[in-house]
C-alpha cells in the first residue's frame, strides 16, 4: 500500500466548466547596506557607492540580478496558478476511494455482514508503468499533469439481510431479496520517502459516509455439496459521500543568480560579487468532496470451501467539487564580498518568495464505468477480500477487507 502511495505521488486535480484559477507570486529582494562609519574615508566612499548601486532596483547591474532571479523565481512556480489536470485527477481518485470495505463477494448471506478495510483510488495520464515512475518528476516540471490519488482507512460497512431482519416483525415480504448497508470510516495517512535523491513528505485525510441498497436478482446456487458455491446476480445502488485532501511536499533545486555589482572611487574599481539564492519546497494540497451514486451488478464463485473470486460491472455517477493549493514561502539569501576590500562587510536582510496559487472549483467526471474484480478466502464466517476496480480510462482502486459474513 505505502508503495502505491509513493507512486500516487503523482497529484492530479479536475477540469470542467466553471473551474477558478488565482495567482499570486510574491518576491521580495534583499536589502543590502554597507557600513559609512569607518575610521578609513576611502573605505566610506566605496561603501556609500555601494550603496547608491544597491538601492538602484530600477536600472544598473543589482537590477539586472534581480530581474534575473524574479524570473527564475516565477518560471518554476508560476506554473501552479493552473492546475485543472491535476484537479481532475484528484477529483475522480476520491470518488474511486470510495469503493472501500466492499461486500461485493459475499452478497447473498442469510442475516448480516460487517466488513473493514482500506482502499486507494489513483486516477493515472496512463497505464504506461514507465510513465507512472515519472509523475513525481512530472510535477515538478509542468507542475499540472491528469493524476491523482485519494485513501480511505479505515471504513467500516454493516449490512442485513433486510427479508430476515424485517421478517421478524412480519414485513420479510415486503423486502423479498434485499439487502440494506451502511458504510463509514476515515482517518490520517502521513508518509515521508526519497524518490529520485529529493525527500518527499505525504498526507493524506479521508472521511466516508455511504448508504446502500442492493437486490438479489439470482439465487445463490451450491453444487456438489457445497465443494463450488456460485453466488447468483447481485444488483446494486446507493449514495457515497466522500471527502479527501491530500498535500505533498515537492522540494525544488536551489534557485540562484550572480551579482556583481562594481563602482569605482578615485582611480580604482571595486566590485561586489556573490550569490543570491532560493531554496522553496512548495507544498501542493487538494481537498476534495464527492456525492457518488453507484450502479452495479456483481456475481461471484466459492470453491473448495476456500477460495472466492468475483466480478462485476459498475457505472458511477459523480457530483463534487475540487480544489488544489500550491503555497510556498522560501527565504532569498544573498553573500556578498568585495574585490580588494575585504574588511568592507554588508548587512543583508534577506528577501522572500511567498507562493499562493491554485484552480479552485472544479467538477471530477461526471460519469466513470468500471469493471470489478476481486480474490478473496473464506474461514467460516471470516471472509477475506482484495478488491480491484478498474476505471476508463487509466483509473484504479485497490483495497483489502476482513470481516464477518452470517
Amino acid at each position: 500500500m505505502k508503495k502505491a502511495l509513493r507512486y500516487g505521488i503523482a497529484l492530479a486535480s479536475l477540469v470542467l466548466l466553471g473551474s477558478m484559477a488565482f495567482a499570486q507570486v510574491t518576491i521580495t529582494m534583499p536589502l543590502v547596506l554597507f557600513p559609512t562609519d569607518s575610521a578609513d574615508t576611502t573605505q566610506n566612499d566605496i561603501a556609500a557607492a555601494l550603496n547608491d548601486q544597491f538601492a538602484d532596483t530600477a536600472s544598473g547591474p543589482f537590477a539586472d540580478a534581480i530581474t534575473g532571479m524574479t524570473s527564475t523565481i516565477n518560471g518554476q512556480l508560476g506554473k501552479f496558478d493552473k492546475q485543472e489536470k491535476l484537479a481532475l485527477g484528484f477529483g475522480n481518485a476520491t470518488a474511486y476511494a470510495g469503493q472501500g470495505a466492499t461486500m461485493q463477494g459475499y452478497q447473498g448471506y442469510k442475516l448480516f455482514s460487517v466488513m473493514a478495510g482500506g482502499i486507494a483510488g489513483f486516477q493515472l495520464p496512463s497505464m504506461n508503468i514507465d510513465e507512472i515512475a515519472e509523475i513525481p518528476g512530472s510535477m515538478m516540471k509542468e507542475s499540472d499533469v491528469y493524476a491523482g490519488i485519494a485513501g480511505a482507512v479505515p471504513v467500516f460497512n454493516i449490512g442485513i439481510n433486510a427479508e430476515t431482519v424485517f421478517g421478524l416483525i412480519g414485513l420479510g415480504d415486503v423486502f423479498n431479496n434485499m439487502y440494506f448497508n451502511l458504510k463509514f470510516g476515515g482517518g490520517k495517512i502521513n508518509e515521508n520517502f526519497t524518490f529520485e535523491s529529493k525527500k518527499y513528505a505525504v498526507d493524506i485525510e479521508s472521511f466516508t459516509l455511504g448508504m446502500g441498497v442492493n437486490y438479489q436478482l439470482l439465487p445463490s446456487i451450491g453444487l456438489l455439496g457445497g465443494f463450488v458455491r456460485w453466488r447468483g446476480i447481485n444488483l446494486g445502488a446507493g449514495l457515497t459521500i466522500q471527502n479527501s485532501s491530500f498535500v505533498i511536499s515537492l522540494p525544488f533545486d536551489t534557485m540562484s543568480e550572480s551579482v556583481s555589482v562594481p563602482v569605482t572611487v578615485g582611480s580604482d574599481t571595486y566590485t561586489a560579487t556573490g550569490t543570491m539564492e532560493a531554496v522553496p519546497t512548495v507544498r501542493v494540497g487538494s481537498t476534495v468532496t464527492t456525492f457518488t451514486i453507484p450502479l452495479e451488478a456483481t456475481t461471484s464463485i466459492q470453491t473448495l470451501w476456500l477460495f472466492n473470486v468475483n466480478f462485476g460491472l459498475g457505472a458511477d455517477f459523480v457530483f463534487g467539487n475540487s480544489d488544489v493549493v500550491a503555497e510556498a514561502t522560501s527565504p532569498i539569501n544573498l553573500g556578498l564580498a568585495v574585490d580588494g576590500m575585504a574588511s568592507l562587510s554588508p548587512t543583508i536582510t534577506p528577501g522572500s518568495v511567498k507562493l499562493d496559487l491554485g484552480t479552485r472549483g472544479v467538477s471530477p467526471s461526471l460519469t466513470r464505468m468500471r469493471i470489478m474484480a476481486g480474490l478473496g478466502n473464506n474461514f467460516g464466517p471470516l471472509k477475506l477480500d482484495v478488491p480491484l476496480y478498474y476505471y476508463l480510462n487509466s483509473g484504479f482502486a485497490i483495497g483489502v477487507t476482513l470481516g464477518v459474513v452470517w
